[in-house]
Formats: C-alpha cells, sequence, structure tokens
C-alpha cells in the first residue's frame, strides 16, 4: 500500500518519508493499544471449576 502510494504522489522522496512515519505510528499505536488490553488476561484468571473438560472465566465460557 506504501508503494502504491508513493508511486502516486510520483515518487515523491519526503511523500515515501511521511507514508513510513504515518505507518510506523499506526503498527505501534496497535501493539501498545493490544498490549493495554491483554495485559489484565492471565492464564491465572482460568480455573477449572466443572471438570477436566469444562473452563470457566468471569467473561468466556468455553
Amino acid at each position: 500500500m506504501i508503494a502504491r502510494l508513493h508511486a502516486m504522489y510520483q515518487r515523491s522522496r519526503p511523500m515515501l518519508i511521511f507514508l513510513v512515519i504515518i505507518f510506523l505510528a499506526v503498527n505501534i499505536a496497535c501493539v501498545v493499544l493490544s498490549a493495554i488490553g491483554l495485559k489484565n488476561i492471565s492464564a491465572a484468571h482460568w480455573t477449572n471449576t466443572r471438570g477436566a473438560d469444562t473452563l470457566w472465566h468471569p467473561y468466556v465460557r468455553l
């Protein structure tokens, strides 16, 4: 996608730098938000209270 946009702007070097910076910023933000979301979920919260075949969690039932 970056290559297509770079070509669309007549292979402008400043536009390529801008696109790469935006791409990295979006990806870093996604990783940070995912890490924050997954921080509270750990294997210790999963408990087996109904037998060997069923796992129970307050938010998810398997």
